[in-house]
C-alpha cells in the first residue's frame, strides 16, 4: 500500500484548534504563530500538546507573557528528536549545539572564533552537518551564514541540551557579542536574549535600557514598553 504523508496545518488551522481556550484575537495570533513555527504545522504534535493541562491556563497570560511563554514539549516529537540526536558523533555535537544555542545565522569564521576551533577542523564538521541536513548555508550580505536546517525542530532540540551546556554557551556568546566595537540595536537584542537565558542581571538591564532609549529616540513607543 502507498503511504501518504499527513498534511501540515496552516497558522489559521492552529488558531481554530486554539479557539476553545478563550484567547483574545491578538493572543490567538501570537500563540498560533509560535506553535506553528515550533512544530512546523505537524498535526500529531500540536494536538498532543493541546490535550495537556498546560493548554487550559493559556487565557491567563498577558500578550507580553505569551511572547516568552515556554510552549509545551510533545513527547512524541522529543522522542524522535532524541533518536536523531543520539546518532551524531561526539566531535560534531558541540558544533551543532553552539549553532543551536546561538539562534541567529552565524558565519563559519565567527563560529570558529567563538569556539576556538581552527578552520581546517571546523569545515569537515560543517560539511557533514550540511550533508546530513542538520544545517544549511545562506549567502547573506555577501557573507556565507550557517543556520539550523529548516526541517529541524530547533526549540525541541535545544531542550535536549544539558542545562550546563546552555548556561556555558549563553554566557560565552553574550560576552563574545559584547566585544563588537559598534553595537547596533539588533546586536543588543541578540545579547539581551542570551543574557535573559541566564536569569536577571545588571548586564541584561543595561542592554534593556539602551534598547528602550533607542526606541524612544525613534518614536517606537510599543518597543519602549516591550523592553
Amino acid at each position: 500500500k502507498k503511504a501518504y504523508a499527513i498534511p501540515s496545518l496552516s497558522i489559521e488551522h492552529v488558531q481554530q484548534l486554539l479557539y476553545p481556550f478563550g484567547l483574545s484575537r491578538t493572543a490567538l495570533h501570537i500563540l498560533a504563530t509560535r506553535i506553528h513555527h515550533m512544530y512546523q504545522g505537524r498535526v500529531e504534535y500540536i494536538q498532543e500538546i493541546l490535550r495537556m493541562d498546560w493548554a487550559h491556563s493559556l487565557s491567563t497570560y498577558s500578550v507580553s507573557e505569551l511572547h516568552k511563554l515556554q510552549i509545551a514539549s510533545s513527547a512524541l516529537s522529543l522522542q524522535h528528536q532524541e533518536l536523531l540526536w543520539q546518532k551524531i558523533s561526539k566531535p560534531v555535537l558541540p558544533v551543532l549545539s553552539v549553532i543551536l544555542i546561538f539562534k541567529e545565522p552565524i558565519s563559519p569564521v565567527t563560529l570558529g572564533h567563538l569556539m576556538g576551533i581552527p578552520e581546517e577542523r571546523l569545515l569537515p564538521i560543517l560539511n557533514w552537518l550540511e550533508h546530513n541536513q542538520w544545517i544549511e548555508f545562506l549567502n547573506f550580505e555577501m557573507n556565507q551564514q550557517i543556520l539550523l536546517h529548516s526541517s529541524r525542530f530547533s526549540e525541541l532540540l535545544y531542550r535536549l541540551l544539558s542545562t550546563d551546556q546552555q548556561i556555558l554557551w549563553h554566557n560565552k556568546i553574550a560576552s563574545f557579542l559584547m566585544k563588537k566595537i559598534r553595537l547596533r540595536p539588533s546586536d543588543r537584542e541578540h545579547i539581551l536574549y542570551h543574557l535573559e537565558q541566564l536569569g536577571p542581571s545588571v548586564e541584561a538591564n543595561e542592554q534593556r535600557l539602551l534598547l528602550a532609549l533607542h526606541a524612544q529616540k525613534n518614536f517606537k513607543w510599543n518597543d519602549v514598553l516591550t523592553y
